[in-house]
């Protein structure tokens, strides 16, 4: 575990940081993560998943990636605003004439076409990394407002994550209060903490593992929904 890995996290700086302790908190991360596909917990991963797309218990964010608009992965479009609602949380309305205006559509675009829509979390150590273009349309986020731009737009890092999970869904991780208190990262360094938890094999043993699943849902998703599953009741 390296450095760089450590310091690619949202909106922080971690060099002023000695690496003891970001270590032991990325590796206990990573563990906890990777337990919910061991084969001693499999089975009731696996029964989570299967009830939360079983139409006999509907989950409305069983049809999160139904509606979200991956025919045009470099945009932020209506069917995205619509497909987070999907997952109980709304888009504020003036963020939202933004993201549909000429200049949100120009600026989102320009960052969505750097990164490749197959993209994986496997690839975050280069495109969740610091300055990446994800890195700049977070911060992006954090400021769309309409008519003017502005910090304190009521885009916080649920409503972010879910929006852009809508673009790059095997990228980027959503991260909402039940992830936060299951599974809780020192000063919210999630992006570092799920790129130093998958691996090239450690991303085919759970997409091998975390099944059945529809087929448009990543290994990253059907984590995030194995994560919820088992914590959600414990964060109400």
């Amino acid at each position: 575990m390296t450095t760089p890995v450590l310091s690619v996290f949202i909106g922080r700086d971690l060099s002023w940081m000695g690496q003891d302790d970001p270590v032991d908190d990325a590796e206990d991360f990573t563990a906890a993560i990777r337990s919910y596909w061991a084969p001693e917990r499999l089975e009731q991963t696996r029964t989570h998943l299967a009830e939360y797309y079983d139409e006999r218990t509907p989950f409305t964010g069983s049809q999160f990636e139904v509606i979200a608009d991956d025919g045009r992965p470099n945009e932020i479009t209506e069917a995205d605003l619509v497909a987070v609602s999907m997952l109980g949380v709304t888009i504020p309305a003036d963020v939202a004439i933004w993201i549909l205006s000429t200049d949100g559509r120009t600026q989102i675009s320009g960052l969505l076409e750097q990164v490749p829509a197959e993209a994986t979390i496997v690839d975050g150590g280069v495109h969740l990394a610091e300055a990446s273009a994800m890195w700049q349309l977070w911060d992006l986020l954090d400021r769309a407002c309409w008519p003017n731009t502005k910090r304190g737009n009521g885009m916080g890092q649920t409503k972010k994550s879910k929006l852009l999970a809508a673009k790059r869904p095997a990228l980027v991780p959503v991260v909402d209060s039940v992830v936060r208190a299951a599974h809780p990262v020192e000063g919210d360094r999630y992006w570092a903490a799920f790129t130093a938890t998958f691996d090239a094999d450690t991303y085919a043993a759970a997409h091998a593992a975390l099944g059945p699943r529809p087929a448009q849902v990543p290994v990253l998703r059907a984590v995030d929904l194995a994560i919820w599953q088992a914590n959600r009741r414990r964060a109400i």
